[in-house]
């Protein structure tokens, strides 16, 4: 991400989620006052279409049985797809979007663009 400095070295690009059936995907992150904060990912009419569990026994629409997958636009990985779930990219995505807030939402984080390394 950086050098200790704060300062990002790199831009993986925008990521787009998508689920089979080609619906556009956004990222929320769901407040608790626990340990894990729990992701879902909702289509545009705000339904949840798929989550990253925190019991993946108990999971009914983990990234994985629902079969997102994740295009990248601009930065180091333009135009590449990842059709497996990457357990590191998420967690980036995750930890470094937190900033980008929507106001309107009363969701505790409205993840999205920019990506950074």
């Amino acid at each position: 991400m950086d050098n200790g400095d704060g300062i990002a070295v790199g831009w993986l690009g925008h990521p787009v989620f998508r689920d089979k059936e080609g619906r556009e995907l956004f990222v929320r992150r769901m407040p608790t006052f626990f340990e894990t904060f729990p992701v879902v990912l909702v289509d545009e009419e705000g339904i949840v279409r798929a989550d990253v569990p925190f019991r993946r026994a108990e999971s009914k629409y983990s990234v994985e049985q629902v079969g997102v997958t994740v295009e990248f636009y601009g930065g180091k990985l333009n135009g590449t797809w990842m059709l497996k779930w990457n357990l590191e990219h998420s967690k980036k995505l995750e930890i470094q979007l937190q900033g980008d807030r929507q106001p309107d939402t009363t969701l505790l984080w409205y993840l999205s663009p920019p990506f950074f390394v």
